[in-house]
């Protein structure tokens, strides 16, 4: 069912586009693991969850179909996957994240344009 999910939102972004779920909520029906923070990142290729220290090992036991990353530096995890897949669009969940996070983002993302 996660697989599906998740197949079905990547077939709606192009090569260069991804999506951004930090909501507890929706990070949870993307990937199936409950946390109090991460985030998933979905591109057309691939699926990640990123969760820091407090969950990395039990998310690399329990989640099958993203792939685990231990959230370490949360801008520069994120850039790195970006840049990985030359991502050029980030779609983000305007409903829950704050204008300050997404400045934060726009200051700290390195574009690929």
């Amino acid at each position: 069912m996660i697989e599906t999910r998740l197949a079905k939102i990547s077939a709606f972004l192009e090569n260069d586009e991804a999506l951004l779920i930090n909501d507890n909520t929706n990070r949870f029906y993307f990937s199936g693991f409950s946390s109090s923070a991460g985030i998933v990142l979905i591109t057309k290729q691939k699926s990640y969850l990123l969760v820091d220290f407090r969950y990395f090992e039990r998310a690399k036991n329990n989640v099958s179909a993203l792939e685990v990353r231990l959230l370490e530096k949360y801008y520069a995890d994120i850039n790195k996957l970006l840049q990985f897949h030359n991502i050029k669009t980030l779609f983000i969940e305007t409903d829950k994240i704050t204008f300050s996070q997404v400045e934060k983002l726009k200051e700290n993302i390195v574009s690929n344009n």
